[in-house]
């Protein structure tokens, strides 16, 4: 289950893929632009099926046919294949191309490209190098929020999401942070020390136990943990009754990685 945060007025757009309602944008035109300066592309089309190799081809090649658009290209992966559409250096070279994939429509009248979306380049790192939690200096920072494809609900992203959601974080004044991991992105908030944070005993168990009041203080702004832009709760016992609770996900102190 979970409950909308309300915290990020653009995130409901971005979880649009997951069934929320809204539908993701799409691009058209290809800009010429060079390989090592692009950053984004254009995600048209998503297929998971047995034959999704060979289909996904059919896709691209139909469309090469009935509109001329050059750069589509396709991504495989195990269980499903991805047609893209143009390299483009910001998002506003690939909004040039949104009406023109939104009115594509096949000889039977369909419009298969009426949900793409724009997406980095796959296997790009977006985002400004001096939001990327790699580059800072610093042990600890608070996980405020966390990104992640969900492929069964065709929503992809994670990565532009964590860092958009990063940058409405800067707008408003907050020190934000993206790291992208090979399955998550993550959004976190400051910088802190190694004394920020130290393990102590609890019973049988060693536990982490915060001692920066700057950690405190972002926790106390943001409790709980935003999930693809959702507040989400987790099943859990209550050790004072005994009862089977659903309580949020809170946000948690986290190393800074150095890898």
């Amino acid at each position: 289950m979970k409950t909308h945060l309300g915290i990020m007025a653009l995130i409901a757009f971005l979880v649009a893929g997951c069934g929320r309602g809204n539908t993701p944008n799409i691009f058209s035109r290809t800009a010429q632009v060079d390989q090592q300066d692009a950053e984004y592309t254009v995600l048209l089309y998503v297929l998971r099926s047995g034959d999704h190799t060979d289909r996904i081809q059919s896709f691209r090649k139909q469309t090469e046919r009935d509109t001329g658009w050059d750069g589509l290209f396709i991504v495989t992966e195990p269980d499903h294949s991805e047609l893209y559409w143009g390299r483009y250096s910001d998002h506003k070279d690939a909004s040039r191309n949104l009406a023109k994939a939104k009115k594509y429509r096949t000889s039977l009248g369909v419009k298969p490209y009426a949900k793409a979306i724009i997406l980095p380049l796959p296997g790009s790192q977006p985002g400004p190098a001096e939001w990327n939690l790699r580059n800072v200096e610093g042990v600890y920072t608070v996980v405020v929020a966390t990104f992640h494809d969900v492929p069964e609900a065709k929503y992809f992203g994670r990565k532009g999401n964590a860092v958009a959601y990063c940058r409405q974080l800067r707008d408003k004044g907050r020190q934000a942070y993206f790291h992208h991991g090979p399955a998550n992105s993550l959004v976190t908030i400051g910088t802190f020390g190694d004394n920020a944070v130290r393990m102590v005993q609890k019973g049988d168990q060693r536990k982490p136990q915060v001692q920066a009041p700057g950690i405190m203080a972002i926790q106390r702004e943001f409790p709980y943990l935003a999930v693809n832009g959702w507040q989400q709760l987790t099943t859990e016992v209550n050790p004072n009754t005994g009862q089977v609770e659903k309580v949020p996900d809170k946000t948690y102190p986290a190393r800074i990685p150095k890898d």
